[in-house]
């Protein structure tokens, strides 16, 4: 306290106590004249230079024939104790609290269970807690997870080494994501490892753009190369062949010119697309597709367009879901050569996902550009409308939803778009979802 015990003898012991602290100190004094002890009570107290202390105090009450005449009491400066109290709970509190998943696995036991997982952890994951204690990192791998990504962390952890790997892990509700995980050992005094301190960071957006600029690059170079073949030999023609009639020729650059114009406007409403920001809402079903519906009834009166809504739910997604589905659409009556051209657009409730369903009795799509979405396969995408397809599964797995095409038995194709359902009761907060990989 830095005071001469002259200097406190006869003074209230209130004296010595912060503002603070006063009320609770009087309180336990109460107790001990009432006959009680007291045990472990924390009091600040102010030193003789005015700094701030606590005591951790201990009393019993001194009795003489019964009366109470004074107080036994013992003091222990617990500062640097609290000090460092505080210092642990500020640290928890900013783990728990972290937007990257942070979790400790026991280095000691067999599997590495885990022992704590953070609020960040379950933001990504979906899994509370509670519910992956004691359980393997290993379940969150699926079918799509890197076998070579998994055995280079494997390794790393037999070798109690520090390690940070990319890989598709998935979340409890079975939606896939891209995963950014580093591991650390964490030893004890004697040097032995003791735990491994995982730190989980959802890196789907930044993969997502990635790949998306290397799709963009690869397409727009590959068909600027081969237009510019076409027309260099379209121009040698027109030199030296005499049979072919120069407006045959300009037909033929002019068609050149127009796939690519056509092309790089796909290009250019994928970059738009990406460059927008997540912003999921409430979209009414009914609204989507009759103002769909409606305006390509409009453009192709031949085409007979059947609209057929089952949910009293609404989807939860951005506004740009209204492109990717007129995209399907347009598809759809564009490409339709039937003698009796129909587009049926089916919208119907399944669980927490919304599923719309875009079919037509068109010649089918072409395989290439099925493969796009089913497969991930984009080496040999060449034409706007398979970017077009492209534009459609990124704006549908931006809000953690998922899109396939294929050719239906028989003739025409089957488009269908799986997106986040939203109560009536329900926030968008609450019934939103993060975005996922691009091909699942």
């Amino acid at each position: 306290m830095g005071y001469e015990p002259e200097e406190m003898i006869g003074e209230p012991f209130t004296t010595f106590n912060t503002e603070r602290s006063a009320e609770r100190a009087l309180a336990a004094f109460e107790s001990i004249l009432e006959g009680d002890d007291i045990d472990a009570v924390e009091l600040e107290l102010t030193t003789a230079t005015g700094d701030t202390v606590v005591l951790e105090v201990n009393g019993t009450p001194e009795t003489e024939d019964g009366e109470i005449v004074g107080v036994h009491g013992v003091g222990r400066d617990i500062t640097q104790q609290k000090k460092s109290q505080r210092e642990l709970e500020l640290k928890n509190k900013a783990i728990d609290e972290a937007h990257v998943g942070i979790t400790i696995a026991d280095a000691q036991q067999p599997e590495n269970p885990i022992v704590y997982a953070n609020r960040g952890f379950e933001q990504i994951t979906g899994y509370d807690p509670a519910d992956v204690t004691g359980r393997s990192y290993r379940f969150l791998q699926g079918e799509q997870t890197d076998p070579t990504a998994v055995t280079k962390l494997r390794e790393s952890i037999e070798a109690c080494e520090p390690t940070v790997v990319e890989l598709v892990n998935y979340r409890k509700d079975g939606v896939p994501f891209w995963n950014e995980v580093r591991v650390a050992p964490v030893k004890n005094e004697a040097g032995v490892v003791t735990h491994f301190l995982g730190i989980q960071n959802d890196v789907t957006g930044r993969r997502r753009q990635e790949h998306l600029v290397r799709v963009l690059n690869r397409v727009l170079r590959h068909n600027l190369r081969n237009d510019m073949q076409v027309i260099t030999g379209l121009s040698h023609l027109l030199e030296t062949d005499d049979d072919t009639t120069p407006a045959e020729i300009g037909s033929d650059i002019r068609n050149v010119g127009e796939e690519s114009i056509e092309l790089g406007e796909r290009a250019r409403e994928l970059e738009d697309a990406a460059s927008r920001d997540v912003k999921p809402s409430r979209l009414d079903p009914d609204s989507l597709l009759t103002e769909i519906a409606s305006r390509y009834r409009e453009q192709f009166p031949r085409v007979v367009i059947d609209t057929d809504v089952r949910t009293e739910k609404d989807i939860c997604a951005g506004s740009e879901i209204t492109g990717a589905v007129s995209e399907l659409v347009e598809n759809a009556v564009k490409h339709n050569t039937s003698r009796e051209p129909r587009v049926e657009i089916e919208l119907v409730d399944d669980g927490e996902w919304i599923v719309l369903s875009v079919e037509d009795n068109g010649p089918g799509i072409d395989e290439m550009e099925a493969n796009v979405i089913s497969h991930g396969e984009e080496r040999d995408l060449e034409h706007g409308s398979g970017l077009g397809l492209w534009l459609v599964n990124w704006c549908v797995t931006r809000y953690g939803g998922s899109f396939d095409v294929h050719p239906k038995s028989g003739t025409g194709s089957c488009a269908t778009i799986r997106l986040p359902a939203i109560e009536a009761d329900q926030t968008v907060a609450d019934a939103s979802k993060r975005p996922t990989v691009l091909f699942w």
